[in-house]
Formats: C-alpha cells, sequence, structure tokens
C-alpha cells in the first residue's frame, strides 16, 4: 500500500533532509549536485529532469490535497513558550487525538483527547514530580487526569493535537510564523523506492527550511525543519484515529 510505503521513507526523511541540505538548491537557484550510489533502503538523487515540477507547483498541490486529508500522524520537536515539546500525536479532522508527548519542564504522558474536546492525559514520571501531592506516584498509580475542553494544563496539550493538518493544508507555512516562498529546484530523491521531492521555504532572509514532499500521486507534505531547531515528519495518511477514553473509575477529574 502507498501509505506503507510513506511510513517507510518517512523514517528516513532525516538522511534526506541531509542529503538536501548538502546538494539541494538554495533561494536563488542552482545546479543540483549529484549524490553517491547508495542501498534501495537509503535516499539517493534521481536523474534530474526539465519537466519535473517546481517547488510552487508542488506547494499548490499538496495544499490542496491536504484540504482533503482526514487524518494524519506527526512526529514533532518543537519550540514552545512553556518548554520545548515532543511527541507522537495522530490525529483526525473530528478532533480525535491519540499518541504521547512532553513538554520540557513540565513533563507529559499518553494524550487522549476525543471529539468534544475533552483530553485525558495518563501522566509520565516528570509531570508526576511536578505535582504538590504527598507521594504522588503511590497515589496516582495507574490513573488518568482528565480536563473538560480548553481547561487547565489539558489546554497546554491539546494545542499540540492541532498542529498537524493546519500544516498539511498549507503545505508547511503554519509551521513558521511569517509568510514563507518556495526557493530553487525540486530536488528528486528515492528512499526505500518511493520518490520523494525536496527544495526549501524561506520565511524572509532566513536561512531555507528543508522540507520533503512524496513524488507519486498527490504530493504529501512528509517532514520540514524550521530554524528554531523544530522538526515535523508525518505518516499515516488518512488512517483510523482512535480516541477511546479510559475507564471512569481510572479517571481523576480537573478543572470544571
Amino acid at each position: 500500500m502507498r501509505t506503507n510505503r510513506l511510513l517507510a521513507a518517512t523514517t528516513l526523511s532525516v538522511t534526506a533532509i541531509a542529503l538536501l541540505a548538502a546538494c539541494g538548491p538554495e533561494k536563488s537557484g542552482g545546479a543540483d549536485a549529484a549524490a553517491p550510489a547508495s542501498t534501495a533502503a537509503s535516499p539517493r538523487a534521481a536523474s534530474s529532469a526539465p519537466t519535473g515540477p517546481t517547488p510552487d507547483e508542488i506547494v499548490a498541490k499538496a495544499r490542496a490535497a491536504g484540504a482533503k486529508l482526514g487524518s494524519v500522524k506527526i512526529t514533532f520537536t518543537q519550540a514552545a513558550p512553556t518548554g520545548k515539546a515532543s511527541g507522537v500525536l495522530s490525529v483526525d479532522r473530528a478532533g480525535n487525538c491519540v499518541g504521547t508527548m512532553t513538554i520540557e519542564g513540565s513533563g507529559g504522558g499518553q494524550v487522549i483527547r476525543n471529539s468534544s474536546g475533552d483530553l485525558w492525559l495518563k501522566p509520565d514520571a516528570e509531570f508526576i514530580s511536578t505535582l504538590d501531592v504527598p507521594d504522588a506516584a503511590a497515589t496516582l498509580g495507574d490513573d488518568w487526569f482528565l480536563y473538560p475542553k480548553e481547561t487547565g494544563a489539558g489546554a497546554d496539550y491539546a494545542r499540540f493535537c492541532d498542529l498537524a493538518l493546519p500544516i498539511q493544508e498549507t503545505a508547511g507555512q503554519a509551521a513558521f510564523e511569517g509568510a514563507v516562498t518556495a526557493g530553487g529546484k525540486a530536488l528528486p530523491m528515492v528512499v526505500d523506492g518511493v520518490n520523494i521531492l525536496g527544495f526549501k521555504l524561506f520565511e524572509g532572509n532566513k536561512a531555507g527550511a528543508p522540507v520533503l514532499f512524496s513524488g507519486d500521486g498527490e504530493p504529501r507534505l512528509l517532514s520540514l525543519e524550521t530554524d528554531n531547531n523544530s522538526s515535523m515528519k508525518f505518516s499515516e495518511f488518512d488512517q483510523p484515529v482512535r480516541a477511546v477514553p479510559p475507564p471512569s473509575d481510572e479517571v481523576i477529574r480537573t478543572g470544571k
């Protein structure tokens, strides 16, 4: 299945981005450098075709595909006002969100948010250590915290559930504070048998941010990096997201 092939390619996107950074086009354009020979499981530059799509064309098609996307899985590391955040979350259009994440200095854990907007957090050790509760680890056991929609610490975690789809809809633009433009030429690569197109997005005069898109069928944004040490990888497009609340006897309600 194409979804499985894209997942395999996404797992190698770090190496592909390194290849793009080494020989990819800059804002002012330039010739693509040749990539060394490699195994089928490693990224390699494909032969450049003059008739290949431009970065602007790829972005336009990716935005159209993103607008129709029902769900996606995001693996991210992002700078945030409250501390660096990282996690793996599967999200869909209904608002369902499941996975794990943590915020530096605050902790995190397993996350479930359903379409009502309520969020359950099964806290990790770091989160528990921040609580003003005597012997919190023993007291809480395997309990979950329930944060009703947009309340308390739940709001800090819920906003990361709303990260992936807007980025797909804008082909990366939503990950930046200012407007971005696609620069140079699209560098064709093959990762584990999957065709990938790589180029850079430019925010003003900042260094280009490497992005990778699938090159077969509708282009999907597979990964991007920004200049504030944030990175995002995307996979499992249009796969079901099952946000099943934990048993009520394992839940501690917070807020209203």
